[in-house]
């Protein structure tokens, strides 16, 4: 028993010295990527960015970021560029498919991470859902405090901790009060190869003991405009629940402007940009209003 805890509390004070991967599926979001780049730079170590050439849906998909790699050549030193072209074989099922290749997709991050040390940390999201700077220093605070608590056995699943972020929805203000709440991960390599970056990512909707850190981020959501929202809807994973929405409006261009509208104004409210949001956005304020990004307030 006293073995075990003198182990644990070895692991836990030498994590803090650990490196900081930062790993996310991309789909097109160049705007975003640049925004999490900026906002991360000087606090991780390295980006893992992984893309497909099909969507979750099966579609086929051009590689953008590989095409765009010219417009982060200043972060080139810090990025891991992974490319899925093996996608599994589909089942029939479009929902279990959909979800396949997402679940495919995230575990595919490891192939990135062969030479990890069992001590680094390892974030798991989505490009569009972007962890602060703080929330960086406080998941590195957590794991070293947690190796102070020798005196009881700790939870596996006390090492994975899970972010808690505001939700935007079609524009960068565009606050919903639902909030986005764990679908952000991040725990030490030893834990992510061992239960899988998936099984991590989707964890906290089976144990709701997870360890927390609040106020971590923002999940831009759907940003672009109706035409990248609409594009987006029908190659995410969840794309059973806009088919109502697209099968009936791809061709009324009308209806297709109202619905958005109305998903745009139900459960959002435009707040104004203050030092709460990405630093790239407010020094960048100009351009993304330019460009539809930010909502009159």
């Amino acid at each position: 028993m006293f073995k075990y805890l003198f182990a644990t509390v070895l692991f836990m004070q030498s994590l803090i010295y650990g490196k900081v991967y930062d790993c996310f599926t991309f789909f097109n979001e160049l705007e975003l990527l640049e925004i999490r780049l900026e906002e991360l730079y000087e606090v991780v170590d390295y980006f893992v960015i992984v893309e497909g050439t099909k969507s979750f849906t099966g579609n086929d998909k051009l590689l953008f970021f590989a095409e765009n790699k010219n417009l982060f050549k200043k972060y080139e030193n810090k990025i891991i560029h992974v490319i899925i072209d093996d996608f599994p074989q589909p089942t029939g099922d479009p929902e279990i498919d959909n979800w396949g290749r997402e679940e495919y997709s995230h575990n595919y991050t490891l192939k990135a991470l062969e030479s990890c040390q069992k001590d680094d940390i390892i974030l798991i999201s989505d490009v569009d859902e972007i962890p602060n700077r703080k929330a960086i220093n406080d998941i590195q605070l957590y794991f070293k405090n947690k190796g102070k608590k020798f005196a009881r056995r700790i939870r596996e699943n006390d090492l994975i901790c899970e972010l808690h972020m505001r939700l935007f929805i079609f524009q960068l203000n565009r606050e919903s009060s639902q909030g986005w709440k764990g679908a952000v991960k991040a725990a030490p390599y030893w834990l992510v190869k061992k239960r899988m970056p998936w099984d991590l990512k989707i964890l906290h909707m089976y144990d709701r003991k997870l360890p927390k850190i609040y106020n971590a981020g923002w999940h831009f959501t759907s940003m672009g405009g109706i035409e990248r929202a609409f594009y987006k809807w029908k190659n995410i994973s969840t794309e059973y629940m806009y088919r109502d929405i697209y099968s009936e409006c791809e061709e009324n261009r009308e209806k297709l402007e109202e619905k958005y509208n109305y998903e745009m104004n139900k459960d959002t409210k435009p707040m104004p940009i203050d030092n709460s949001f990405p630093l790239h956005i407010i020094n960048n304020l100009e351009y993304y209003y330019s460009i539809g990004w930010i909502a009159e307030y």
